[in-house]
């Protein structure tokens, strides 16, 4: 039985991050090896490289703009499209010791999920902690899925390429890089470390663009690891919260800013089907915003219609089957939506996209009709995919 080390993004408290992160885990095992996700350490060494090509860039308005809006998002979980910087700002002011509170709660219950459904390595790994007698004992590493080759993100380092491995051990398993263009400033940088990769895949068609703008290679486009598990497994963990809720409700999860155009649709909708809401990921609803994982599933497999800016969102209201809007991602006024896109027109579901559908279909009658032979070719293709990378699939040993 082969032991693989998985690489991804750790320590965080995102829904989608935590459930492709045990999606990835399941693939793998299900190809019969065993699987512990590498817990990340501390990085000193980061985006250095980057802003030493770009230091006018760095300091220009723009970016200045960008890191304001970045650290109140991360600080305040601000959601400024409505309430702007300055009443964020006031409200945790006024309320610290409450927020403090509530996002201890929310840390807790992402990591008890992690010590219930994830196999984590006891040690921990950096550019600066490399424990090379512990890292010798897996056969191979994957690295993915989820934004991990994303520039934008201060983790990011050689890491998630697995310089650190030998090259033979080294497997991407649909990765993204989030962003639709590589930094001038780090494009050979990225390429030395995608070329140091023999199997290459990913999870976006622009990712493999990218790819073959810089290296010249071909890389798989492969469906998002949370797609790979049948919906029956998510429910085998998902878990009803201890809230009270309502016998009919309208699920919302916007990782993005709270447009006044967004929550002007989200309440007419609710009003006019009488729906009540839940909102995830807002940290002004204290009670629903420490739900774990499993909750989330949960209420997203009971919600009569989700309307969400994620990926993830999308993508389990897809495997689901719930009746779903998909939003464009805004962030400092830009949007984020080509990830929504190509998984919308993967399966056929354009006219659920906010932009297309409006006033123009029924918003409980989504066609599912076709999902289900989409999936079982697309994971026939990642199998094929990780049989190949893995040399047989260790299960026939």
């Amino acid at each position: 039985m082969k032991t693989v080390g998985i690489i991804t993004i750790t320590g965080g408290d995102n829904y989608g991050n935590k459930l492709q992160t045990y999606a990835v885990q399941q693939v793998l095992r299900e190809a019969g090896c065993r699987t512990e996700v590498l817990r990340r350490g501390q990085e000193s060494k980061t985006r250095a490289a980057a802003w030493a090509t770009e230091k006018v860039n760095r300091f220009s308005p723009q970016h200045m703009r960008e890191v304001m809006h970045s650290r109140l998002h991360y600080q305040f979980d601000a959601k400024n499209g409505c309430e702007g910087k300055i009443g964020v700002a006031l409200r945790n002011m006024v309320y610290k010791k409450q927020v403090r509170e509530v996002k201890r709660r929310r840390r807790a219950a992402f990591d008890a999920f992690d010590q219930k459904f994830i196999a984590e390595s006891e040690f921990t790994i950096s550019q600066d902690h490399l424990p090379r007698e512990k890292l010798s004992r897996y056969d191979f590493f994957v690295c993915g899925s989820d934004q991990v080759w994303n520039p934008a993100f201060p983790q990011t380092s050689s890491i998630d390429f697995l310089a650190f491995a030998p090259e033979e051990k080294r497997i991407a398993y649909a990765p993204s890089f989030g962003i639709g263009n590589i930094p001038e400033g780090l494009r050979k940088q990225y390429a030395d470390w995608l070329n140091g990769i023999p199997h290459l895949s990913v999870r976006e068609r622009r990712g493999a663009e990218i790819i073959r703008e810089l290296t010249g290679r071909e890389a798989a486009v492969l469906v998002d690891p949370s797609m790979m598990l049948p919906a029956e497994e998510w429910l085998r963990i998902a878990r009803r919260p201890e809230m009270e809720i309502p016998e009919r409700f309208l699920l919302t999860y916007f990782l993005g800013d709270e447009t006044k155009e967004y929550g002007l649709f989200v309440a007419g909708v609710a009003k006019e089907h009488g729906l009540a809401v839940i909102n995830l990921h807002n940290i002004r609803e204290w009670e629903q915003y420490v739900i774990d994982p499993s909750g989330f599933l949960w209420l997203l497999a009971h919600a009569a219609l989700v309307c969400t800016d994620s990926f993830h969102g999308t993508a389990f209201s897809i495997l689901l089957q719930r009746d779903f809007i998909a939003f464009d991602r805004v962030e400092s006024g830009g949007t984020m939506g080509s990830r929504q896109e190509t998984l919308l027109q993967l399966f056929g579901l354009e006219k659920r996209s906010f932009r297309k559908m409006v006033n123009e279909v029924n918003l409980f009658e989504t066609d599912f009709s076709g999902v289900e032979a989409i999936l079982q070719r697309e994971r026939a293709r990642t199998i094929a995919f990780l049989h190949a990378a893995l040399g047989r699939l260790s299960i026939d040993e």
